[in-house]
């Protein structure tokens, strides 16, 4: 029993390990700017206009449809302009799928 017990902190340290690792590479790979399968993977922010979006409940609906996204970071709104900020990962999706997802909510985004 006291095998198995050193065996799984073991195993879980070393994902620890493995785990921090594979960050410090990431973080090394987009500060330095090298051409990597990392530098794919980046975090990108949009703005977009919306025609229709002034009340409240308008962010929950639009961040309800984006959460469904793969890739989707995060999304700040202001209903006052009329407009929302998303953040991407861009590898794992693309603008045109941000722009699906929020236009199949009902509100449109300008041009």
């Amino acid at each position: 029993m006291k095998k198995q017990i050193i065996y799984i902190t073991l195993f879980l340290c070393l994902q620890v390990v493995v785990s921090c690792t594979g960050n410090a590479q990431t973080k090394t790979a987009e500060k330095t700017g090298k051409s990597t399968e990392l530098t794919v993977n980046k975090k990108v922010s949009r703005t977009y206009k919306l025609k229709g979006f002034n009340k409240a409940c308008c962010i929950g609906i639009v961040n309800y449809s984006l959460k469904e996204v793969d890739g989707f970071l995060r999304s700040e709104a202001d209903v006052k302009k009329q407009e929302i900020t998303v953040w991407y990962t861009e590898g794992e999706c693309s603008e045109k799928t941000i722009k699906e997802s929020i236009n199949k909510t009902g509100y449109t985004i300008i041009d």
